[in-house]
């Protein structure tokens, strides 16, 4: 069960990072959530206990899911919208946060929807960690193409993998 003060830090964490009051509703929030917390943590911000795997949408925690959907069930929107703004963050995570919404905000000049932009950046910095860590930037980009046939946008892919290494997230 996820606890409100991990509610303030999800939903909170979210509106610095996409600028924007979390949807529980729609498939591509829970998805853009869970790429944020995904990064996030990769970057030592504790965001509560997810553990992530890979996944058919990439990095993926069924603990997250789990609390994604209880935030669905039991918060109407204007207690989102109370949580959104109830919590804050030592520096370094509100770092963290200003470099996601730098790179999620790129999404326009990538050819890809904002949600599959959070898709591409994700899982290229889950391969690179988790699966092909000793691999070249073009076997990383095949691994993801091949993996994920909607995200075939080549030069878009190697710009994602770029502006991770630029932020050091890689």
């Amino acid at each position: 069960m996820i606890t409100k003060r991990e509610t303030k830090i999800l939903l909170t964490a979210y509106k610095n990072i996409y600028g924007t009051e979390f949807i529980p509703h729609t498939a591509g929030e829970k998805l853009k959530m869970h790429k944020a917390i995904y990064l996030l943590q990769e970057l030592g911000t504790v965001c509560g206990d997810f553990n992530f795997f890979w996944h058919i949408s990439g990095p993926y925690s069924h603990e997250l899911h789990k609390g994604l959907l209880e935030i669905e069930a039991n918060y109407c929107i204007g207690e989102i919208h109370e949580c959104s703004n109830g919590c804050s963050f030592k520096p370094q995570a509100e770092e963290s946060m200003q470099k996601l919404n730098n790179i999620f905000s790129q999404a326009g000049d990538s050819g890809y929807t904002s949600t599959e932009w959070c898709e591409v950046l994700g899982s290229i910095h889950y391969i690179k960690k988790y699966k092909c860590s000793c691999e070249s930037d073009e076997k990383i980009i095949a691994t993801l193409e091949k993996e994920k046939v909607n995200l075939n946008r080549h030069d878009s892919n190697l710009q994602a993998l770029h502006l991770l290494r630029e932020n050091n997230f890689l």
